[in-house]
């Protein structure tokens, strides 16, 4: 597929550089430009097309697909050469033109984000076909988006596992099979069963030391990015919703756990063994057949608070940092949330 879109050129040169990323130098896989430019460019407003047979000559083109108005350019050609006259080496002329062969699908996805959600769902059949592809020729696709993600998306925390993905992707990876099989269950059950706008688990490729975990972005900011001016009004709303969600999780069916094991009571969605920080430094444990197994492995496990619970589906790690909203213009200018 890599190679029906960029041609077998392209797709060798990316494979290649996506095992081996430090093997050309940060001047040439780096391009400053300006704010403004770098919004356009990450919207596919905008493509640089080489001139060939210069690896520095291009012309600027708009991407004539949406509603926008083209934006101002100031001038049709640019020189990607060393101004500085220095020496210095400039980027690699590929990732331009890697940009410039994705531009045309960037304006499709932001289109139809806007206009009709349902139509994402006719990609179903593409997805399902892009499955059958060998797992090792799927990862090697994503360690590629991964990398294409690093350059266009900023990456806040480099320690955090997880990276932003054009197309409207994000891809996690872990060390650990059995939690990324086990997150991978656990949306699909809330896919299944409730209305809560998580994202979609789209691939699996569980390996024993990098998994790689596949999955749709949801659109919004973290909570604790602005919960400091939101207002009461609005926190109360964010509130209600939370009750909401967490009633819609506590609801989700036990037969699925159990079907997997039916001698585990309190498990993950796969029957298998927890994880919680706070138990064990996040060692699996479990799983256990009832509350009294469960406590035992807690500090003061014959404490009567302990007992007589309902055991219900939940999230383990719900905090503002993993909590989207919507962020919107108040009428009076100023910023907001729900």
């Amino acid at each position: 597929m890599l190679g029906a879109f960029f041609g077998p050129a392209y797709r060798d040169w990316w494979l290649s550089y996506a095992r081996n990323p430090k093997q050309l130098p940060l001047y040439q896989n780096h391009w400053l430009v300006r704010e403004s430019a770098a919004r356009a460019f990450a919207r596919g407003l905008v493509r640089l097309d080489r001139r060939q047979p210069s690896m520095i000559e291009f012309e600027v083109n708009p991407v004539f697909i949406g509603p926008e108005e083209p934006i101002e350019i100031d001038g049709p050609y640019a020189l990607l050469g060393d101004h500085s006259r220095t020496g210095i080496m400039t980027v690699d002329a590929r990732f331009i033109g890697t940009h410039a062969r994705l531009s045309r699908s960037m304006r499709f996805v932001e289109i139809a984000r806007r206009i009709a959600p349902e139509i994402l769902a006719a990609t179903r059949a593409l997805l399902l076909t892009w499955l059958l592809l060998p797992s090792r020729a799927r990862a090697a696709a994503y360690r590629t988006l991964k990398r294409l993600g690093e350059m266009i998306y900023p990456v806040p925390d480099p320690t955090l596992q997880v990276r932003r993905l054009p197309f409207g992707l994000y891809l996690k990876y872990a060390n650990d099979a059995d939690m990324a099989n086990n997150e991978f269950n656990a949306l699909r059950l809330v896919h299944q069963y409730t209305s809560i706008p998580a994202p979609k688990p789209l691939d699996l490729i569980p390996h024993h030391s990098n998994s790689l975990f596949l999955m749709t972005r949801v659109p919004g900011v973290p909570l604790w990015r602005c919960q400091d001016y939101l207002s009461d009004a609005e926190l109360d709303a964010i509130a209600a919703q939370l009750t909401d969600y967490l009633a819609q999780l506590r609801a989700i069916p036990r037969k699925h756990f159990q079907n997997a094991n039916p001698d585990a009571v309190i498990s993950n969605t796969l029957g298998g063994p927890c994880r919680d920080h706070r138990i064990r430094s996040g060692d699996p444990v479990g799983p256990f057949r009832d509350e009294a197994a469960f406590s035992r492995c807690l500090r003061f496990p014959d404490d009567p608070a302990r007992r007589g619970h309902e055991i219900v589906f939940t999230h383990a790690d719900l905090n503002p940092r993993n909590i989207l909203v919507d962020e919107v213009v108040l009428p009076g200018g100023g910023p907001g949330g729900g």
